[in-house]
């Protein structure tokens, strides 16, 4: 009886192996806003939850901001993403850049490199009081990396490095765009992965009063994909199915001895 409990737990232990080399947040997203005293929150912190942080602050460049940024995992992907950030020039604000790092490091996933990684970035300068009239002098940079690898290559213009745009006066301005796929054979497992981005942000149109200026809506979101191990997972499927076999014959033994 004792050897076909035993042989139960194994089985049910190798059907649920391939689960154990999930990525596992290490619970330390955080996220940084530079300045003489720079600003940072972490899911640690009280108000805040494991794997998510809500934004609501000032930055010391006057900007006004909210947003979420919000950690994933499963046993083949893990991803760090910025949702709904928004920046907007406050009234009577000193304006200038200000640099966002966010960063989640995940205990996986599993096996050892390479993994594939890529990112997505979303941004649009535009006016919150319906106007067209930005400033002109709004800028972004921005980048990802996964430990200290930075993806490349740009995904539609093809040309390495960091996505810098300085949208022309006097439109709404957008861009679309990302880095990768691209193959990192080295910082992991664990995997810690960092979005960085520079933006400025212009006051309001000279002559009018009353209104803060222009604003940044962005997304950016940074993913690294593993292969599921189907070689692994297969043996041990393998091994579950003679195990629970096994434990089958013995139990019919039993029975038939009695």
């Amino acid at each position: 009886m004792r050897y076909s409990k035993s042989l139960c737990r194994l089985a049910c232990l190798a059907a649920f192996l391939p689960l154990i080399g999930s990525a596992i947040p290490a619970h330390a997203l955080s996220i940084t806003f530079s300045g003489q005293n720079p600003i940072t929150i972490r899911d640690t912190d009280p108000g805040q939850m494991p794997g998510v942080i809500t934004l609501g602050l000032m930055t010391e460049q006057g900007y006004g901001v909210t947003g979420k940024l919000v950690s994933t995992t499963s046993a083949t992907q893990s991803a760090v993403t910025l949702q709904g950030f928004h920046a907007t020039y406050l009234q009577g604000a000193p304006g200038g850049l200000v640099t966002v790092t966010f960063q989640e490091t995940f205990a996986g996933p599993a096996p050892s490199p390479p993994v594939t990684a890529i990112e997505s970035i979303s941004a649009v300068f535009q006016n919150d009081y319906g106007s067209n009239q930005i400033g002109g002098f709004n800028s972004l940079l921005e980048g990802s990396f996964v430990g200290a690898t930075f993806i490349n290559p740009i995904m539609s213009s093809g040309n390495n490095g960091p996505i810098q745009f300085n949208p022309p006066f006097g439109n709404f301005s957008a861009i679309i765009d990302g880095h990768g796929p691209a193959q990192i054979a080295m910082g992991g497992p664990p995997w810690t992965l960092e979005g960085s981005f520079m933006f400025a942000l212009s006051p309001r149109v000279a002559g009018v009063a009353g209104f803060p200026g222009d604003s940044l809506v962005y997304t950016q979101d940074i993913r690294i994909t593993v292969p599921a191990p189907a070689s692994v997972t297969l043996v041990l499927l393998s091994l579950a199915l003679f195990l629970l076999r096994a434990w089958r014959e013995t139990n019919r033994g039993r029975v038939n001895s009695n």
